[in-house]
């Protein structure tokens, strides 16, 4: 699964894939997931991480061009694909050339259905003083609220976020 999320110029492209393994030891699961982000049109970021049953497995700093083995486990793959000629440069070349053409790409052709919804706002009061705020039906996914009062962004002491 491919998603394309595009908000004011920043683009990021990620691909999530799911394993189910079912082995003598029980049923296992893989989570793979790799992209690339955009800002304002120049390419910011590339990343690459593996799961095992729901923890981090390794990782691929492309920048230094190591794997990173955050248990015990994942250090036969990061010796297995640091010691294998191309995996690194291939990686490195995806991340900040291909998967980068191809987010372009998705953008252009999706440039219709990607653009923005405004949030669908309800206010209530249901006792007393407090106010409710309720923002739904919005796209892209990450949006900020902020409430005012006669005019003026109230702080964080006044308002809780939630």
């Amino acid at each position: 699964m491919v998603t394309v999320c595009v908000c004011e110029g920043h683009c990021v492209c990620v691909c999530v894939m799911v394993t189910v393994c079912v082995c003598v030891t029980g049923i296992h699961t893989v989570q793979l997931m790799y992209g690339c982000e955009l800002r304002e049109g120049r390419s910011v970021g590339g990343f690459y991480q593996d799961a095992y049953d729901g923890n981090d497995f390794i990782a691929f700093d492309k920048d230094q061009m190591v794997w990173v083995a955050p248990t015990a486990a994942a250090v036969i793959t990061k010796n297995k694909w640091e010691n294998t000629p191309g995996v690194s440069e291939q990686w490195k070349d995806y991340l900040e050339q291909i998967c980068i053409e191809w987010l372009r790409k998705y953008v252009e052709y999706g440039h219709e259905s990607l653009r923005p919804v405004r949030p669908e706002v309800t206010l209530s009061s249901p006792r007393g003083s407090r106010l409710s705020c309720l923002a739904t039906g919005f796209y892209p996914r990450a949006i900020e609220v902020k409430l005012l009062k006669n005019g003026q962004i109230l702080s964080d002491e006044e308002s809780s976020g939630t």
